[in-house]
């Protein structure tokens, strides 16, 4: 159960819509911790822009300073590492989370669009990596939620990999999923 500190609120939606923090909690989520300066290596962006987003993601309960292992580096991790649906009362909030969805899908095409750009120089490998998928299906609200279930369960245990190296069987690559459903519209607004 989350606490209310973390529960989703509009003004931690509002601290996720952001395309550098977005990178973060991606680079973050492969690895088991970074300091700014990795983070910052690995999202192509300066490092005091990295700290800074950084700060603002543990203001609102996304990341958390690590351990370290020295006296000089300051690690942040992950403090939350499953996703959480959001849940919504008024139209403002749903705004909120709209702002977050465009950003996500931009983050998305945008790996894609730089996927498909070197796809002619990759191997066969990563080139069947790759998924495209679309799947149109007549499934009621409990088939929907079961089926979310089912795949977040299996993403969801795969997920320990990221940060528990020793759990990488040999030959695996890094991946990254991007899931969305969305209903038809027609069903709901031409009523």
């Amino acid at each position: 159960m989350e606490s209310a500190e973390n529960s989703f609120n509009p003004q931690r939606v509002k601290a996720l819509a952001h395309p550098i923090r977005l990178a973060l909690l991606e680079y973050l989520s492969s690895v088991d911790q970074g300091t700014a300066t990795q983070c910052a290596e690995a999202i192509n962006e300066s490092v005091a822009s990295c700290s800074f987003h950084l700060r603002t993601l543990a203001k609102h309960g996304f990341v958390e300073q690590a351990e370290s292992p020295d006296a000089k580096s300051k690690p942040w991790r992950l403090s939350e590492t499953r996703q959480t649906r959001f849940s919504y009362d008024t139209p403002d909030e749903i705004a909120q989370f709209s702002t977050l969805g465009f950003a996500v899908l931009e983050q998305f095409s945008e790996r894609m669009r730089e996927f498909w750009s070197a796809a002619p120089q990759l191997p066969e490998e990563a080139i069947n990596r790759a998924l495209f998928s679309n799947i149109s299906l007549w499934i009621t609200q409990d088939e929907h939620e079961e089926l979310l279930k089912e795949i977040e369960k299996v993403l969801f245990r795969l997920r320990e990999r990221n940060t528990h190296p020793e759990l990488r069987p040999e030959g695996a690559k890094h991946s990254t999923y991007f899931l969305a459903a969305t209903p038809n519209l027609r069903d709901y607004l031409d009523k």
